[in-house]
């Protein structure tokens, strides 16, 4: 009991100290010989005290056996302590005495009130950001998520079943094939994270374009996942625009191939040429053929490349349009 780091003591029915090992003395900085009829107004601050005796009497009336968390300040600091009290029986089986067992756990609960702090900012991102959270237990197939998943498809939280036959109701049929084999193979350890993008129906019945990304967060002893989690980021948006800038891709390829304009744009910095695909056709060539600039101005007639050159060279500087009328050979 000496060695234990743990502060451990024993009081009798009117709360006077008959035993303290090390730890409780040192705690208190109170020495060996004058424990005897200490009390607990001797040693802590009256309102602590008293919450102390009241905890006493708890287990002295109803014979309880209590743990309570009490932060007592000490000469080092304050400290928070998780002690369990007992009460103590003699022969007769009456309750004659307190023994408590009381450990520090000031490191355990600084980590607790730092873990509620990061736990709070995660969430005030997450419900900024509109970002639906999943966390597949695999060995129940019951997956939780938060209210911002639901929502994101129209549904309030208790309107959905947890559970993965869930989630593959509501994914798109042409979708799920692809998603199922990219978690698949996420789960057999062949990817580091799990990044697919999917349409899911909604409560209305529109689809809506969702990014699922996850990673396995548990193992068992053999390997083989036990839970999974990640989030869901509603993406419809930037796809609607990919799918109209798409079509107006398509509909300037389809007008230049009418109208017989070919395009081209040349980078700075690669000092590569691009060329569109109308371009190409105009000139003969594939759409894989690679020209650098100075086989692009070859195609031009011979009286106007080097003129094609100059005005070239100055728009660049200046960071000019430049409009040109030149011959063309194929």
């Amino acid at each position: 009991m000496e060695t234990m780091s743990a502060a451990i003591f024993l009081k009798d029915t009117d709360g006077q100290y008959l035993l303290m090992n090390q730890a409780c003395r040192d705690l208190f900085n109170v020495a060996d010989q004058d424990i005897i009829g200490l009390t607990d107004d001797a040693i802590l601050p009256s309102d602590v005290a008293e919450n102390a005796r009241t905890d006493d009497r708890r287990v002295i009336e109803n014979g309880e056996i209590i743990e309570i968390e009490e932060t007592i300040p000490t000469a080092e600091g304050t400290t928070v302590r998780l002690t369990r009290k007992s009460p103590v029986y003699n022969d007769e089986g009456e309750i004659e005495g307190v023994c408590g067992v009381s450990t520090d756990i000031t490191e355990r609960k600084r980590n607790e009130q730092e873990l509620q702090h990061l736990k709070d900012q995660f969430e005030l991102a997450v419900e900024g950001g509109n970002i639906g959270i999943w966390d597949w237990d695999m060995s129940t197939d019951e997956v939780e998520f938060n209210e911002q998943w639901a929502e994101m498809l129209g549904y309030s939280r208790d309107e959905l079943a947890f559970s993965f036959d869930t989630w593959e109701r509501l994914v798109h049929p042409d979708d799920l094939a692809s998603v199922t084999d990219a978690l698949e193979t996420h789960i057999d350890g062949d990817t580091d994270i799990y990044d697919h993008e999917i349409r899911m129906q909604t409560k209305e019945g529109d689809w809506k374009w969702i990014q699922t990304i996850g990673r396995v967060v548990d193992r068992d002893d053999e390997g083989e996942a036990t839970r999974t989690a990640g989030v869901h980021i509603d993406i419809s948006d930037r796809k609607q625009a990919e799918q109209e800038l798409e079509r107006t891709s398509e509909f300037l390829r389809e007008t230049q191939e009418v109208a017989r304009i070919g395009g081209w744009e040349f980078n700075l910095r690669s000092g590569m040429m691009r060329w569109s695909d109308e371009l190409y056709h105009i000139h003969g060539l594939p759409l894989d053929a690679d020209l650098t600039p100075e086989e692009g101005i070859e195609f031009y007639h011979p009286d106007d490349r080097e003129t094609i050159r100059k005005p070239s060279t100055a728009s660049l500087r200046k960071a000019n349009r430049t409009t040109w009328s030149y011959g063309l050979s194929r």
